[in-house]
């Protein structure tokens, strides 16, 4: 398992600090990689029940990998009953699970769902919900390109390989991403970020 790095989540406000200096991390993956608008913003609070039931189905998986007991067997079983029961996740060995990171030069904070070896290779994933199999959604590039740079720059370790694991009722799907890409994807949406703050 990865050694934790001395990051604070504040979880009212979503913010990361970085205890050394206690600073609070102005930005987060998620809001680099896909900034809201008020209007969007408005529309997820309203609907909320969609983070809601992303929350659970990761803290199912979460609990499954980790060996503890699987809270939420109910309310979202048409997500969790494939995702938790799929070979993909026999012979793997658990390196990190819901793990925080930061860049406190850049002031960003984020955590990965999980980090695991499997057929002798490290791969990172990122769980991703949909209401439906045919649902379109954004491949995380640029977010598991986050991860994966800092994950080399405070451990020394770049993935072998980045995942994105669809869950959505009656099934889930396992896609493979190229790491360079998503390290190109995420210098991309940092460029745009740092042009946006010179906008406003």
């Amino acid at each position: 398992m990865l050694d934790p790095l001395p990051i604070a989540f504040d979880e009212p406000s979503h913010t990361y600090v970085w205890e050394p200096t206690g600073e609070t991390m102005l930005w987060s993956i998620s809001g680099v990689v896909k900034p809201l608008s008020p209007e969007q913003r408005a529309w997820l609070e309203k609907n909320h029940f969609y983070a809601d039931r992303g929350t659970a189905i990761h803290k199912s998986l979460e609990e499954f990998l980790s060996g503890q007991q699987v809270t939420d067997l109910e309310g979202y079983s048409d997500w969790t009953d494939h995702l938790l029961h799929n070979s993909w996740w026999d012979d793997i060995e658990i390196l990190a699970l819901e793990h925080r990171l930061a860049d406190p030069k850049r002031s960003i904070g984020g955590s990965f769902d999980g980090l695991i070896k499997k057929s002798g290779k490290v791969c990172i994933y990122d769980l991703k919900t949909k209401q439906h199999e045919s649902s379109r959604r954004e491949k995380p590039l640029a977010q598991l390109g986050a991860y994966s740079q800092m994950l080399e720059q405070h451990y020394k370790l770049l993935p072998d390989e980045a995942w994105v694991v669809w869950s959505y009722p009656g099934g889930c799907d396992f896609e493979r991403l190229d790491v360079m890409q998503c390290l190109d994807s995420w210098a991309g949406a940092w460029i745009k970020h740092e042009a946006r703050q010179e906008l406003f």
